[in-house]
């Protein structure tokens, strides 16, 4: 399964996603190596995936980041080599420097308000937001 390691923001409004101990059998087991990040965790609303949040998970191969999250932090997929796209959803209004660096290679995509960006083009993501 999956530990979510979380804060909570807004008063206590809003929950901020730190990062996530993946165990073995939650990719084994027929996920592939793709993760859902939840909209709730305990009633709370997920509005933010923290700085580092993902950092380094390389059995990954793709992840749902839920509508109502609104900010992505910098380095938060940082070498996760092995996910193959991420979709990123229109509510997000910010994502942080070198978010998805280590993550490029051939075929690799993000795809975010219809558009479609190669990894490689990652440059063209962050100038949307910085």
């Amino acid at each position: 399964g999956i530990e979510w390691t979380y804060r909570k923001i807004d008063n206590g409004r809003k929950v901020e996603i730190r990062g996530a101990h993946i165990s073995e059998p939650a990719i084994d087991r027929g996920t592939r190596g793709f993760v859902t990040v939840p909209d709730k965790i305990r009633s709370t609303t997920v509005s933010r995936i923290g700085h580092n949040a993902f950092n380094g998970c390389r059995r990954i191969t793709g992840i749902t980041i839920p509508d109502g999250v609104t900010y992505i932090g910098k380095n938060a997929f940082e070498g996760c080599s092995s996910i193959l796209s991420i979709s990123v959803p229109d509510s997000v209004t910010y994502i942080g420097s070198d978010a998805f660096i280590n993550c490029d290679g051939p075929g690799k995509t993000v795809t975010y308000k219809g558009v479609t960006y190669d990894y490689r083009d990652i440059v063209s993501i962050y100038s949307l937001f910085n």
